[in-house]
């Protein structure tokens, strides 16, 4: 079924009745090149909808005002070309008086996105909860003022997305999910968060940079609740931000002994931001292989508190202070090349405070 002019305008009851008289299958609904449908209230859309545009002039859904909510799904949905916007101004935060709207949400069903752009709402993007299971490829979602993608005790693979311009890029909670070339960038606060994830999270190939705190962020808070647990970062790039460019802090509040985590970090880049590269502090059981910190402001590789830390053929350039430097409980922290070879220290000494450098070609080194 097809609906609207191509270029027209369209009262966002139509497209709604449209939806509610749609029962036989299959239930897709085609909307003209170029239309816009001004939305006055939440669309919702009954369970097992197919709902797309075409690439070339996607369809614009344009929710009035920045206090209301764009599509709730109501069960199984897939959109694909689609532009879902609402009111919010961008670079705004959402602050605690603002009416949070979300773009699209969806609980307990599918939400599959093909080339959806989600824009301007004072909540989330996109908001995924309670047993639901998420798609979405080459999609972007900017500016809105709490976080462009927010999934919480859900499933979801992400790929060749991007996530600029809100407070948080992407919010993992709870979750189990894949993410393939996914950007964060340019978020007010965190790029790429994962918090709670206990049954894993793979970020491959992702890149966050120039974001207001850290850029890839795997932690969680309180200690009483499960941290990340067998997680991979492989081939990720974290690149000017202002604060830390990978931060593996199980929990967040700094106030607990080291929590498993069973994760690798392999083959990733911290360059040039505001702190460390690699900043690991209250985790246990954690490798870091094959990869390099150039040029950030204090240290390469940071590693706090932690117990079983693991660095194996790590690079470290041209930081601010030291190439790696171990801080408080740190300890069992092994390197298979340190001092030449693939580890290349900064000039300044390594620095080991109240931990253990072990298994190393120089030999072992305890504090």
């Amino acid at each position: 079924m097809k609906i609207g002019e191509p270029g027209g305008t369209l009262d966002g009851d139509e497209l709604q009745c449209a939806l509610d008289d749609g029962s036989d299958a299959p239930r897709r609904l085609s909307l003209a090149a170029g239309l816009t449908v001004r939305l006055a209230r939440p669309l919702r859309v009954p369970n097992g909808w197919w709902l797309g545009g075409v690439a070339h002039a996607k369809p614009r859904l344009v929710i009035g005002g920045d206090r209301a909510g764009g599509i709730v799904a109501d069960g199984a949905l897939a959109l694909e070309h689609l532009i879902v916007q609402g009111g919010f101004p961008a670079g705004r935060p959402c602050r605690d008086r603002d009416c949070v709207a979300h773009g699209v949400v969806a609980r307990r069903g599918r939400l599959a996105l093909l080339g959806v752009d989600v824009r301007g709402f004072s909540g989330d993007g996109v908001r995924i909860a309670d047993g639901g299971a998420f798609e979405a490829r080459r999609c972007t979602f900017r500016d809105c003022g709490l976080r462009g993608v927010r999934v919480a005790r859900a499933a979801a693979v992400l790929e060749d997305c991007v996530a600029e311009g809100n407070r948080h890029g992407i919010q993992l909670h709870l979750a189990t999910a894949t993410l393939r070339r996914v950007s964060g960038s340019g978020n007010c606060r965190h790029g790429i968060v994962a918090v709670h994830c206990v049954d894993g999270v793979q970020l491959l190939r992702c890149f966050a940079s120039d974001n207001g705190r850290s850029g890839i962020v795997l932690g969680g808070s309180p200690a009483s609740t499960p941290g990340n647990r067998d997680w991979l970062l492989d081939e990720c790039v974290s690149v000017g931000n202002a604060q830390l460019g990978f931060a593996i802090d199980p929990t967040v509040r700094g106030d607990a002994a080291a929590i498993p985590q069973h994760g690798r970090v392999r083959r990733c880049a911290a360059i040039a931001n505001g702190l460390h590269g690699f900043n690991v502090t209250h985790a246990d059981e954690v490798v870091l292989e094959a990869s390099i910190a150039i040029g950030n402001a204090r240290d390469g590789f940071a590693v706090a508190n932690s117990t079983r830390i693991e660095l194996h053929n790590c690079d470290a350039f041209r930081n601010g202070e030291r190439g790696v430097a171990f801080y408080g409980e740190a300890d069992r922290v092994a390197t298979s090349r340190l001092g030449g070879g693939e580890l290349r220290l900064n000039a300044k000494a390594l620095h080991v405070s109240s931990g253990r450098l072990a298994a190393s070609r120089l030999g072992r080194v305890d504090r």
